[in-house]
């Protein structure tokens, strides 16, 4: 049997974790597209499209209180850094990143198979159809009062509107890019004060949206991930703006949308937070995307003073602000590569970088810890000043010059305790991925570590490059190899049911010993055993790992920061550092080859690995050293 393939049994105890509601709901989602039922729910029609409709008032007036917020538009980027022509509207069925061209894009949203079109990764089609250009536009307007920028939105939702008929083609296909466009759209109605004159045609876009979204949502439910919580926002937010309309029709079903993403923003947060504030999907910027959309649902519905959510969602939403806090550099903005990172990213209305956290971290702070994370005079302040009618708290107050119940609040945080834990010392931080069998595994990385002097990411993490690309390189990102841990005879951590689903998950057993010291271990599904120590110090990191029950080889990498690396030995210098490999009990090789990154979506570099390969079972010791 193929070491990476998954056995009977252990295929249907996935399953079985995975949890039989959830395959009832996906296995309805899949008989209803063979049936064709959603082609004949949702037929194909056209938006009546006419070339100067009038989406947004060119005449809004903007109030003297908004006309006073300094804004500082940014460029667009597709996946956050890939720079996008703003002068004319784009070919919406023409990936952003190479010239093909959707061959054929005249089926029903149902009818199409996303990882077999011509064009490659779907996601390079459906980046600019997310709609973030238009809350950029937005903000340009506000810094200029150009009338033009507001009729450049209208035309772009016009041509929009002409290329992708109501139920039609590949942006229509999924739930999640639909409610992604509602968001920026009810957004930009927010940002440009427009809530009161609301014209039919936007009412008709996100009816036409909401319509889409809530005969799916069960299918997004079951995924136990954002597509949950993206869909659910844009049902509660939509349906909120809905009930602004003079059409009895639209009023009512928006207060039926309403209730809906009322329902799963609540169950979703309840469900899928974890009680140290960890997102289910164990990545950290499907955390942010998680999280940007419960700031948004919260905002906006403080801007009509619809009623609260419950006590649970608001614990749950605060517990996720502090998890992201935790992780996020309060200089740069940015945090480990952790996790699956598909260049995700709502409101993108600051000049931060796609990898600077802090805009997400302090509007979320604002909205459910109560004070800020960051002094409020930053470039990341202007995604809550731009999306709050009124701020939340005083301006002058920071985190660390908050009220005593604030501080109380942030002082009881447990921190990082399920399935990522934290080291810190001074001026260095060790992460750890520890994980649990509790939802799907994305990746085989368990006991992976980062580690990071100041705002060097030292030891880091692979990213995900794509989804869709060579096979090589979608292995590639996913695997073992692509991790600080020990891969055991060149198989996976886990084997694989499908191209996004893991059998065998792994259980991790942790001994956190104090803020400086951790001890974690598993055993995989052919018994192989690894046992991780650390202790971290003033000017070293001393990772200890245990490794047993192996057939021919264990390969230790070590992923590094670009540098001057030099192996001498059993040591390897740079200017960053030095590392020193040990062992009293094994004999073990050293080679520093090249290994791939990818912080950006569809962006890969190569940097220095260092492997250590072990040909029986023993303890090998690294010491990392720094100075301060």
């Amino acid at each position: 049997m193929d070491n990476n393939k998954s056995s009977f049994s252990s295929s249907f105890q996935t399953y079985k974790q995975l949890g039989f509601t959830n395959i009832f709901f996906v296995g309805v989602y899949r008989l209803a597209l063979k049936l064709e039922y959603f082609k004949k729910k949702q037929p194909v029609c056209s938006w009546h499209y006419v070339p100067d409709t009038q989406f947004f008032d060119v005449n809004g007036k903007i109030s003297s209180e908004a006309n006073k917020r300094p804004v500082k538009p940014r460029a667009i980027k597709a996946f956050g850094w890939l720079n996008v022509d703003n002068k004319r509207p784009p070919n919406w069925l023409k990936p952003v990143d190479n010239d093909a061209v959707l061959a054929d894009n005249t089926m029903h949203w149902s009818e199409f198979n996303e990882f077999s079109l011509n064009i490659g990764d779907i996601k390079t089609v459906w980046e600019l159809s997310r709609f973030d250009w238009l809350v950029n536009f937005a903000a340009q307007y506000l810094s200029t009062n150009d009338k033009q920028i507001i009729e450049k939105m209208n035309l772009w939702i016009n041509d929009w509107c002409q290329h992708n008929p109501i139920n039609q083609g590949v942006n229509w296909r999924c739930g999640q890019e639909a409610s992604i466009r509602v968001m920026h759209v009810v957004s930009a109605i927010y940002m440009l004060e427009q809530q009161d004159t609301i014209s039919q045609a936007l009412f008709n876009f996100l009816f036409q949206h909401l319509m889409r979204i809530s005969p799916t949502r069960f299918y997004a439910v079951a995924q136990d991930n954002n597509h949950g919580t993206s869909e659910a926002c844009a049902l509660f937010i939509g349906g909120l703006v809905l009930q602004k309309s003079l059409d009895n029709k639209l009023r009512a079903q928006g207060r039926v949308w309403e209730k809906q993403g009322r329902f799963w923003l609540e169950n979703r947060a309840k469900h899928l937070i974890a009680e140290d504030g960890l997102f289910s999907q164990f990545s950290v910027n499907y955390h942010r995307l998680m999280l940007d959309t419960l700031s948004l649902a919260e905002q906006i519905r403080k801007n009509i003073s619809a009623p609260k959510f419950s006590s649970t969602f608001y614990n749950k939403a605060k517990l996720a602000s502090l998890w992201l806090y935790s992780l996020t550099d309060k200089t740069t903005g940015d945090v480990p590569n952790i996790g699956a990172n598909d260049g995700a990213q709502i409101l993108a209305i600051t000049t931060c970088d796609y990898r600077d956290y802090r805009p997400s971290v302090q509007w979320a702070f604002n909205l459910f810890v109560s004070c800020d994370a960051y002094p409020p005079n930053g470039i990341y302040q202007q995604l809550t000043d731009l999306m709050s009618s009124t701020k939340s708290i005083d301006v002058e107050k920071s985190f660390f010059q908050t009220a005593i119940p604030a501080q109380r609040e942030l002082a009881s945080y447990v921190g990082l305790s399920t399935q990522v834990h934290a080291l810190t010392c001074q001026h260095a931080r060790v992460f750890i991925k520890t994980p649990l069998p509790t939802f799907r595994a994305s990746s085989c990385d368990a006991l992976h570590v980062d580690l990071w002097l100041g705002s060097v990411n030292l030891l880091c993490d692979a990213g995900s490059y794509s989804y869709n690309c060579e096979p090589e390189l979608q292995h590639y990102f996913s695997s073992t190899q692509a991790h600080n841990t020990v891969q055991f005879d060149d198989r996976e951590q886990m084997p694989k049911l499908s191209r996004f689903l893991y059998s065998n998950w792994i259980e991790t057993k942790v001994s956190k010993v104090n803020e400086k010291s951790l001890t974690a271990s598993y055993q995989d599904y052919r018994q192989c055993r690894h046992m991780r120590s650390l202790q971290l110090s003033t000017n070293n990191l001393i990772v200890i790992d245990d490794v047993a029950n192996f057939d021919d080889v264990a390969i230790l990498r070590w992923r590094l920061a670009a540098s001057n690396w030099q192996l001498d030995g059993a040591t390897l210098t740079s200017d960053l550092g030095e590392l020193t490999i040990a062992s009293e009990n094994t004999k073990f090789t050293l080679a520093l080859v090249d290994g791939l990154e990818s912080r950006y979506y569809l962006q890969k570099r190569t940097i220095p690995v260092l492997e250590v390969t072990l040909r029986k079972a023993g303890t090998i010791t690294t010491i990392i050293n720094w100075s301060q």
